[in-house]
C-alpha cells in the first residue's frame, strides 16, 4: 500500500513537471541552454544564481557564486524573499531542470524574473562549464517581497525529485 502511494505521489510529480517544463513560457519564466546560462552569468553582474537542489547535492558541486535554497524545502518562498531580491533577475537550476522550473514557476508567481537551466547542472558539466565544491550556501539577506507564501505552496507541490 506504502509503496503504490509512493509511486502514484512520484507519478503525479513527474506530470506536475513535465507541465511545467512544456509551458514554463506561459508561466512567466524562460528555459534556456548552457551557453545561454553561461552567457547570463557572464553579462549581467546582478544575475542571483540559486541552487535549488538539497544541501547534500550542494555540497557534491555547485555553479560557482550559487546559494542554495532547496526548493523541496516547506519554507523554500520565505528562504528565497528574505535572500533574493525582486529588482534583480534570478538564474535557477537543480540536477536536470525539473525541481529548477517547478523552483522558477513558484518565484514568477510572486514577483520575481527567472530564468531556468535546461537539463540542469548535468548538462552544465556534460558541456564542460565549470562547478565547485566551495562557498557559502546562504549569503546574507536581501530585499524582502510582500507576497503571500500560502498561495503558491497549497498549489505548487514541493515533494518532487528529478529523475
Amino acid at each position: 500500500m506504502i509503496k503504490k502511494m509512493i509511486f502514484l505521489t512520484i507519478l503525479c510529480a513527474l506530470f506536475v513537471g513535465a507541465f511545467l517544463l512544456i509551458s514554463g513560457k506561459r508561466i512567466g519564466f524562460k528555459t534556456v541552454g548552457t551557453a545561454e546560462f553561461a552567457q547570463l552569468l557572464d553579462n549581467d553582474a546582478t544575475v542571483q544564481l540559486v541552487d535549488v537542489r538539497s544541501p547534500m547535492e550542494y555540497s557534491e558541486g555547485h555553479l560557482p557564486g550559487a546559494v542554495l535554497i532547496d526548493v523541496k524545502d516547506c519554507s523554500f518562498l520565505s528562504k528565497a524573499r528574505s535572500q533574493l531580491s525582486t529588482e534583480r533577475p534570478v538564474a535557477v537550476y537543480c540536477r536536470s531542470g525539473l525541481r529548477s522550473s517547478i523552483a522558477a514557476a513558484m518565484l514568477v508567481r510572486v514577483g520575481y524574473n527567472v530564468v531556468s537551466l535546461k537539463g540542469g547542472i548535468k548538462a552544465w558539466q556534460a558541456a564542460g562549464c565549470p562547478t565547485t565544491k566551495n562557498g557559502c550556501p546562504n549569503p546574507p539577506s536581501a530585499q524582502h517581497s510582500t507576497k503571500d507564501d500560502a498561495t503558491i505552496s497549497e498549489t505548487m507541490p514541493l515533494g518532487t525529485d528529478d529523475a
